[in-house]
């Protein structure tokens, strides 16, 4: 134990720089403290001393801020001169709470600066890192990692080719082939980069977002939703939610939607569709200034539209030109399995629907009222019903005939771009002409 401590004084005196009467920082901030070895061996490479340290390799420094560095290693190679070191075999080096570990490593004693190129790992509480390659600034508290990066922590895990962590910002930018993993939301995101803001708990995806879920309803069918946009920012405090801004599409395989603003509540089950929504379900289209689609235990319950609220619908396969519509200033629907249940439009209703009569087309009735509410059973209307101030017109089937688009309510407008479900990415109908019906 004596010879033990003697050695390590030695090796602490030979490892400090010579110390004048009054230091000043930046000789004090350079200095290595070696607190354990086993083994010291010198020579010289050229003109430079070069030291090896050999077992149970323990030495510190302080950094700019006043902390410390803390290195541990199975050996080290100084090399005097440039007050580098080499670490082999269990490296491991903390400052504050960050521990970066790796199999080996490089360390510039002067710059405080830790470069690893055989596969690293960076704790900071309960956020991992890992990656092929890492380049850690002490002082700076910044890093950079890339190849085979990734970032874990209880609820998200991230993976991309290239990521930077600014730790005094508790700010992350990632960038190439970036995927996030929602552990809770059991969602996926893809994009081009990424910036996460710890303080805000907010990522940002700018550019080539797509998100994908995979859900399973109660009677136990599994859908997927996917959701594109030209950019999407996920807050995860106070409340989980889901922004998607600019040529926002979604589609699954019972609804599809398009917009230019969406929000997405996770707690509530629930979506916000504003600047020109749309959104289809089944055969049925609905426009309005926003939207707003309730989905309980993932399936759909309810749509409800504010403003200029329409609903369109073919009224029949052999006729693609015949409409039922419904328009107001308020419009909700109803849905049961996946199927439209019942409809009510709320301040200046109008409803237009064809008549057939044993499938042959025989008019169309138009009916305006302050309220109307229809009742569908099996697909079909069962019950319709006007409230207050009730209009009623019947037009007869000569003078609709190839004239039906003179007859189509205000602000009709068929739309065949809707969004389609393409394994894992979103396509359209229409293969992206855009031949919309409009009155």
């Amino acid at each position: 134990m004596a010879s033990t401590s003697l050695l390590n004084n030695v090796l602490t005196v030979s490892f400090l720089l010579t110390i004048p009467t009054v230091w000043s920082y930046t000789q004090q901030a350079t200095v290595i403290e070696l607190r354990s070895a086993q083994r010291l061996e010198g020579k010289m490479v050229g003109d430079e001393e070069v030291r090896e340290l050999i077992g149970n390799v323990h030495f510190t420094q302080p950094t700019k801020n006043g902390g410390r560095v803390y290195v541990w290693c199975d050996r080290a190679i100084r090399y005097m001169v440039q007050n580098r070191l080499e670490l082999y075999g269990n490296v491991k080096v903390q400052e504050g709470e960050a521990i970066l570990t790796s199999n080996e490593g490089f360390y510039n004693a002067n710059t405080r600066v830790m470069e690893v190129h055989t596969g690293v790992r960076l704790q900071q509480g309960v956020k991992v890192l890992t990656a092929r390659h890492g380049i850690y600034y002490v002082d700076e508290k910044w890093s950079y990692f890339h190849t085979d990066v990734r970032v874990e922590d209880s609820s998200t895990v991230i993976t991309c080719y290239e990521l930077w962590y600014f730790e005094r910002e508790a700010r992350s930018v990632a960038r190439d082939s970036v995927h996030i993993y929602n552990k809770v939301s059991k969602y996926h995101i893809y994009g081009d980069s990424l910036e996460y803001r710890e303080k805000e708990s907010l990522s940002i995806i700018p550019k080539n977002p797509r998100l994908v879920k995979i859900d399973t309803t109660n009677q136990g069918v599994i859908d997927t939703t996917v959701v594109e946009s030209t950019t999407m920012k996920f807050f995860q405090a106070p409340e989980e939610k889901l922004l998607a801004l600019g040529n926002v599409q979604m589609a699954r395989s019972d609804l599809a939607t398009k917009c230019n603003y969406a929000m997405y509540l996770r707690m509530a089950d629930s979506i916000l569709l504003t600047n020109a929504p749309i959104v289809w379900s089944g055969n049925n289209q609905v426009t309005g200034d926003s939207i707003f689609v309730k989905i309980e235990q993932n399936e759909l319950r309810r749509v409800t539209v504010h403003g200029h609220a329409m609903a369109i619908s073919l009224s029949d396969s052999l006729t693609p030109t015949r409409f039922n519509q419904l328009s107001g200033k308020y419009l909700t629907m109803y849905f049961r399995d996946n199927t439209l249940q019942h409809i009510d439009v709320q301040r200046n209703a109008m409803s237009f629907y064809y008549v057939f009569d044993n499938s042959v087309p025989n008019g169309a009735n138009k009916i305006s009222g302050e309220h109307i509410e229809i009742v569908f059973e099996e697909g079909e209307v069962a019950t319709l019903r006007v409230h207050r101030g009730v209009e009623g017109q019947y037009i007869p089937e000569r003078m609709l005939a190839g004239k039906e688009s003179e007859y189509n309510l205000d602000g009709f407008h068929w739309r065949i771009d809707r969004p389609k479900r393409s394994g894992l990415r979103i396509t359209h109908e229409n293969n992206g002409e855009y031949n919309d019906i409009r009155k």
